[in-house]
């Protein structure tokens, strides 16, 4: 019996358990708030954001690098008890946030994201958050 626990916990791959990973993740909706006149307008809407590629995660050093778009940058690592925490901050002084819930079941590499964007534009705050799903790499 003891030796069939230990073989299930060395075949579970849990995101907040690995050394180092690299998942894509792929955003399909979204939903933004601007401030007018002090009060915040709210849309829903279909994510523009494509795709993101979080590169060596190192959940015990809490470095990576994110892949977009515009380029690549560092990113901050966070181990939590249902999946990882990644923070950016932008060239620009943003904030972006993703969590990529630890979903692994059944050897599964799927995981469900959540991307919050806390942009301050001109006009002034600007957050959106964009939803997905991410393949582990």
């Amino acid at each position: 019996m003891k030796t069939l626990i230990l073989i299930l916990m060395c075949l579970t791959t849990s995101l907040a358990n690995a050394q180092t990973l690299t998942i894509r993740c792929k955003f399909s909706n979204a939903f933004n708030t601007r401030f007018d006149n002090s009060s915040p307008v709210s849309k829903d809407f279909l994510s523009d954001l494509g795709e993101l590629v979080f590169d060596q995660l190192d959940v015990q050093k809490g470095t990576g690098r994110i892949i977009g778009n515009a380029g690549s940058a560092a990113v901050s690592v966070i181990k939590g008890n249902q999946g990882l925490h990644i923070l950016e901050g932008t060239a620009s002084g943003n904030l972006n946030i993703t969590t990529i819930f630890d979903t692994d079941r059944n050897g599964s590499t799927n995981y469900y994201v959540v991307h919050s964007r806390h942009l301050r534009l001109s006009s002034g705050p600007f957050p959106s958050q964009h939803v997905g799903n991410c393949q582990k790499l």
